[in-house]
């Protein structure tokens, strides 16, 4: 791993176990949390991430992402950068609570996608239900990710969950496609549980993450909670 990488890794790692919290968010279109395929019998995608624009006077918003039956149903920003986000709202203004973004090294159209979102152990905010997947059970029931953009809704489907120390090559967007099925098999064969998946290499994956505050797995405070996905074609 190059010392751009490593230095770009140590920055967004810093900076994100200085930050607990994320906004919580509300329009017309999701306040109730509603799943994406509910959201669109209401307003087509481009018309909802147009209005988010408008509403908060924000041409970063690019995307929106939800998981059934969880709080998780919010708008992702991007900038060219990935420390903006960590301390901005939707409106642009300065405020540690953050929002969810999109890797700036990455497009949705990419084979690996990365999306990070603040944790807290105050506030009940929406990454914090990632903390559900430490439960098999809970992973095995809630393996459905849905990204909206201006263009079309991608389902991805959960087939790793584990919490990362010290090992980041999750974060790395270089992988040549000669390794690319080999790096799969190693987000894979990290994973607490068995999510029966078959990838090959052309598979391509999202991955989500947020810092690690369960109180039940104090050993794991101040890591991150690594989800990967796989797009469902």
């Amino acid at each position: 791993m190059g010392d751009i990488m490593k230095r770009l890794i140590i920055f967004t790692l810093a900076i994100f176990s200085l930050i607990t919290y994320q906004p919580l968010l509300s329009n017309a279109y999701y306040e109730d949390k509603l799943p994406v395929e509910e959201i669109v019998t209401k307003i087509s995608p481009s018309d909802l991430i147009n209005n988010l624009k408008v509403e908060y006077n924000n041409e970063d918003i690019i995307g929106y992402i939800s998981i059934d039956d969880t709080n998780i149903s919010e708008p992702i920003v991007k900038k060219n950068n990935n420390s903006y986000y960590l301390k901005h709202n939707l409106y642009k203004e300065y405020d540690i609570k953050g929002s969810i973004f999109l890797d700036y090294r990455v497009n949705f159209n990419d084979k690996k996608i990365l999306i990070y979102g603040h944790n807290s152990k105050q506030l009940d905010i929406p990454f914090k239900e990632l903390e559900n997947y430490y439960n098999k059970e809970y992973a095995s029931s809630h393996r459905q990710i849905k990204v909206l953009t201006e263009e079309s809704i991608k389902t991805y489907i959960i087939f790793s969950v584990y919490v990362e120390k010290e090992d980041y090559q999750y974060m790395n967007v270089n992988i040549k496609q000669e390794d690319w099925l080999k790096h799969l098999n190693y987000l894979k064969d990290k994973s607490w549980y068995d999510l029966d998946i078959q990838l090959d290499e052309e598979s391509k994956i999202l991955i989500l993450q947020t810092c690690s505050f369960h109180k039940d797995y104090s050993e794991y405070k101040n890591k991150y909670i690594v989800i990967v996905a796989k797009e469902d074609i």
